[in-house]
């Protein structure tokens, strides 16, 4: 692979000059198991009900379900306050950065879909993902829902997420 080809999978293909925006196609991979209960009774309400939630909050329940499917390496990138969880690999020699959008080795375009701007990031930390993650966070009481709706996004389209079958 030339270092000017670039090589992606998943929601990087399907966008085109008339539907630019990931996210559009993001939310419309609806979460089949979602149940909105709506209980007035409780703070919390399960937020896990489409795919854009992994780029926008829930980035460390995919990154966990990545690595638990493949055993990808696992990473936080930070800007102030700002951070994003993706797993990263290699194809073909070069790095390859995956998240919920799916594979790309491009660096730039990796960057370009993230909701904060991480271009002039102040670092990269590699992470123990399956401690970081955090399943059992009282903050989080449907965190088990989202890991099982990102485990199913990865079933329904592996070749989105396993550069293996590339």
């Amino acid at each position: 692979m030339n270092a000017k080809d670039n090589f992606h999978t998943g929601y990087y293909c399907k966008v085109s000059r008339e539907r630019w925006d990931i996210n559009e196609f993001l939310k419309e991979a609806q979460n089949p198991q979602f149940v909105d209960t709506e209980d007035d009774s409780s703070d919390f309400h399960n937020v896990y009900d489409e795919a854009s939630i992994f780029l926008q909050g829930a980035c460390h329940l995919f990154s966990l379900a990545l690595h638990q499917e493949f055993g990808y390496d696992a990473f936080e990138i930070r800007k102030g306050t700002d951070c994003h969880f993706f797993c990263k690999a290699t194809y073909m020699g070069e790095p390859i950065y995956i998240d919920v959008r799916g594979a790309t080795t491009s660096w730039e375009e990796f960057l370009s879909g993230t909701f904060a701007d991480f271009h002039d990031h102040d670092e990269i930390i590699p992470q123990n993902i399956e401690e970081t993650a955090k399943l059992n966070d009282p903050d989080d009481l449907y965190a088990e829902d989202g890991l099982a709706f990102a485990k199913h996004l990865i079933h329904e389209h592996p070749e989105y997420y396993n550069i293996g079958l590339q």
